[in-house]
C-alpha cells in the first residue's frame, strides 16, 4: 500500500461562483480559488450517481474508504503561473509581506528578523495584501480574473422576474482560467479511484449551474508522486534551525482546550505541539526584537451539503497566508513526524483542503527578504494558444453561445408579438397540455403528437383541437401556427430572422455555419412555442380577473 500525491489541474469552461459566508444578501461574491470542499463534494456526488447509491452511505465500505476516513484529501486549487514550458502552482501571499508607500515596486518580508528590525516601524509601511504569489527572481503575483453580472430576481415557478423587480449581483471567476492542486491518497484504492474518475472528466461546481455559471470544469491529472518524494513549494525540510517560519497555505479550523472553535495562533500552536507529540512549553513565539511573531487574520468558513439542502455551520478560521514565527526549545523535534504532519495537515476538515501549511518557505535569516514586484499579466493565465483548427473550434464555441442567446431572445420576441394580437384564447388546461407535450419530447427534432393528430380532420371536431382552431394568434388560428412551426422549416427561419445571423459565425466554412444554425433552429422552436403558451396563459388569467 503506497501513499501518493496526484497533482491535478482544472480549466474553467464557464464562469464559477463559489460563495463565501457573509456579505450583502443581494449579492454573491466568489472565492478567488476553487475550494477542496467543492471538488470533494463533486467527486462524492459523481460516485453516488455512478454507483446508483442513495441515502446514508456511512456503512458502505468503498464510500467510507474514499470519502469518510480521510484517505482522500483534496487541496484547494490555486491559480497557475505559466512560465515558458513550465506551470507553477501559486500559493496565498504570506501576510508578512509588507510594502512602503513610497516604494510600491518592492515588498519586504518581515518574517526575516533583520528586515523586521529595520523596517517594521518605518512610516508608510503597510501590509502588501496580494492574492497568490511565487518567489523566485522577485515576487510574481496575480489575482484570478473575476466578472460581475446583475440579474433580476426570478420567480422559479412562473419563470419570469418577480413583480417587485428586485435585483442581485453575482461576482464569479471568469471562464478560461487554469488552477492547480493536489490529491493526497493514503492507499492504492483511493489513488486508482482518482486516476480512473478524474483524469479528462468534466464536473459542475458552485451555484446557479443551470444558468450561465455552473463552473463547468475540466480535470486533468499528472503522474503520482510518492509521499517521501513530495515537497510542497520550496520549504526547507528537514529542519536545521530552531526557528520555524510557519505559513498557512489554506485556512485553519481548530478548537481550543475547552472545545470551542477559535481562530488564533495559540490554538494552532496547541494543535501543532500535540500532533508532534510534544508539549506546548516546547515552543514559543519568536519575538526577540520586539517585532511581531504572528501575522494573521481571521475569516469565516462555511459550505453547503446538497443531500441535506442545508448550509454547513459557519466556523471562524485563520486565513491562508497567515505566518507564525516559532522557536523550538526542545531537542526532540522529529523531522519524520514533522514531514508526516506536513503530509496530513492540522485541524478540522482536512479532506476538504483545510489545515495545510509549509515550513521555512520564506523569512529565514539567510534568505533574501527584499523583493521586486512582478505582476503576472492576465494573458499568462490563459489556457493555451490556439491555431488552425483549434482556433476555429474555439471561435465556433464562442459564437455559438452568442447565437444561442440571440435566438433565445428572438423566440421571446416572436411569442410576445403573436400573443399581442390573440383572441378566443384556449383554456389554460389546453395550453398546459401543449407545454407538457413539448417538454417531454424524446428528442429535440421530434414533432409533438398534437401536431401529428391535427392532420386528421376527424380529430378537429374534438374539444381540444376545436379550441386550438378557434384561438387566433395574429391572422391565423393557433393550430395553423403550430403546424407551420413544426412542419415548415422556412417559416420558422423567417420568423426568427435566422439568415442575418449566419454572418456572425466567423468561419471560413459557411456550410458549417449553416448546419450549426439549422440545428439551433430545430432545438429552439420548442422554446418559442413554450413562450407563446406562457404569454397566452398570462393574458387569459388577466382577462378572467378583469371579468372579460
Amino acid at each position: 500500500m503506497s501513499q501518493m500525491v496526484i497533482p491535478y489541474t482544472i480549466i474553467l469552461n464557464s464562469s464559477l461562483v463559489l460563495t463565501r459566508p457573509g456579505g450583502d444578501t443581494n449579492s454573491a461574491a466568489t472565492l478567488p480559488y476553487i475550494s477542496g470542499s467543492s471538488i470533494i463534494g463533486a467527486l462524492a456526488a459523481n460516485w453516488r450517481k455512478t454507483n446508483n447509491k442513495k441515502g446514508n452511505l456511512s456503512g458502505d465500505s468503498e464510500f467510507n474508504n474514499i470519502f469518510l476516513s480521510s484517505n482522500l484529501r483534496c487541496s484547494h486549487a490555486y491559480p497557475v503561473r505559466i512560465a515558458g514550458n513550465q506551470e507553477v502552482r501559486l500559493l496565498p501571499a504570506p501576510l508578512s509581506l509588507w510594502t512602503a508607500k513610497d516604494q510600491p515596486e518592492k515588498v519586504f518580508d518581515l518574517a526575516n528578523t533583520a528586515m523586521a528590525e529595520e523596517k517594521m516601524y518605518e512610516p508608510g509601511l503597510r501590509p502588501w495584501q496580494k492574492a497568490f504569489i511565487q518567489f523566485g527572481g522577485g515576487v510574481h503575483f496575480t489575482y484570478p480574473r473575476q466578472e460581475a453580472y446583475v440579474h433580476h430576481q426570478r420567480d422559479r415557478e412562473k419563470g419570469k422576474a418577480t413583480t417587485d423587480t428586485s435585483i442581485f449581483s453575482y461576482v464569479s471567476l471568469s471562464a478560461g482560467q487554469k488552477f492547480s492542486g493536489y490529491f493526497f491518497c493514503e492507499n492504492d484504492e483511493v489513488a486508482d479511484f482518482v486516476n480512473n474518475t478524474v483524469c479528462g472528466s468534466t464536473f459542475f461546481l458552485g451555484r446557479s449551474k443551470a444558468a450561465q455559471y455552473g463552473g463547468n470544469i475540466q480535470f486533468n491529472t499528472m503522474n503520482g508522486i510518492l509521499k517521501e518524494d513530495f515537497v510542497e513549494a520550496d520549504q526547507k525540510v528537514p529542519i536545521d534551525t530552531k526557528k520555524l517560519t510557519v505559513t498557512l497555505t489554506s485556512e485553519y479550523i481548530g478548537r481550543d482546550t475547552k472545545g470551542q472553535y477559535r481562530a488564533d495562533a495559540e490554538t494552532w500552536l496547541n494543535d501543532f505541539a500535540q500532533a508532534m507529540e510534544m508539549q506546548r512549553q516546547d515552543f514559543d513565539f519568536h519575538d526577540e526584537l520586539n517585532v511581531p511573531a504572528v501575522f494573521s487574520k481571521n475569516t469565516l468558513v462555511g459550505g453547503y451539503i446538497p443531500s441535506w439542502h442545508m448550509p454547513r455551520p459557519v466556523r471562524p478560521a485563520l486565513v491562508a497566508g497567515s505566518v507564525l514565527l516559532l522557536n523550538c526549545k526542545s531537542q526532540n523535534l522529529s523531522t519524520a513526524r514533522l514531514k508526516d504532519l506536513l503530509w496530513k495537515g492540522i485541524g478540522e476538515r482536512l479532506p476538504e483542503g483545510f489545515g495545510r501549511f509549509v515550513i521555512n518557505w520564506h523569512g529565514m535569516d539567510d534568505d533574501n527578504s527584499e523583493f521586486d514586484v512582478n505582476p503576472i499579466k492576465s494573458e499568462t493565465l490563459n489556457i493555451q494558444s490556439y491555431s488552425g483548427n483549434q482556433a476555429e473550434q474555439l471561435i465556433t464555441l464562442s459564437q455559438t453561445r452568442m447565437l444561442k442567446k440571440a435566438l433565445f431572445e428572438r423566440c421571446q420576441s416572436v411569442a410576445a408579438r403573436s400573443a399581442k394580437y390573440s383572441s378566443n384564447i384556449c383554456r389554460k388546461s389546453a395550453l398546459g397540455r401543449i407545454r407538457q407535450e413539448i417538454r417531454t419530447l424524446p428528442a429535440n427534432d421530434a414533432v409533438p403528437d398534437f401536431v401529428i393528430q391535427s392532420s386528421f380532420k376527424d380529430n378537429l371536431k374534438k374539444p381540444f383541437f376545436k379550441q386550438l382552431s378557434l384561438c387566433k394568434v395574429g391572422h391565423e388560428s393557433l393550430i395553423v401556427w403550430l403546424e407551420k412551426v413544426y412542419k415548415d422549416f422556412e417559416y420558422i427561419k423567417n420568423e426568427l430572422q435566422v439568415d442575418d445571423l449566419c454572418n456572425r459565425l466567423f468561419l471560413s466554412d459557411k456550410e458549417k455555419a449553416k448546419d450549426i444554425l439549422d440545428q439551433m433552429v430545430v432545438d429552439y422552436r420548442h422554446y418559442m412555442v413554450d413562450f407563446l403558451m406562457q404569454e397566452l396563459s398570462r393574458i387569459k388569467s388577466e382577462n378572467e380577473e378583469g371579468g372579460e
